[in-house]
């Protein structure tokens, strides 16, 4: 889990997008599927901004990046509130 953030971090989001592809549905926990959902996200979004060949005009790439960390909030947030409710009959 940490290599991913350390990609990150010193500018490697391709290589955190790619580690982090598959990762989401291999997981055990809802928790851990929702967290590494937003970081794939986020590691995608960092990959458009850095990257000025894929597109080089620069609104689209703020555009397409902001949707993704979006995404990646909005993630968190069904993370957030996806505590079981226990019913008691």
């Amino acid at each position: 889990m940490h290599c991913f953030i350390y990609f990150l971090r010193f500018g490697q989001p391709e290589l955190a997008a790619f580690a982090l592809e598959g990762c989401s549905s291999r997981v055990s926990s809802e928790n851990f599927h929702f967290w590494l959902s937003a970081l794939h996200s986020i590691a995608i979004g960092e990959d458009l901004l850095s990257k000025s060949d894929k597109n080089p005009l620069l609104h689209t790439r703020l555009s397409l990046a902001g949707n993704l960390y979006l995404q990646a909030v909005t993630s968190l947030k069904v993370n957030h509130f996806s505590v079981p409710i226990s019913v008691k009959l």
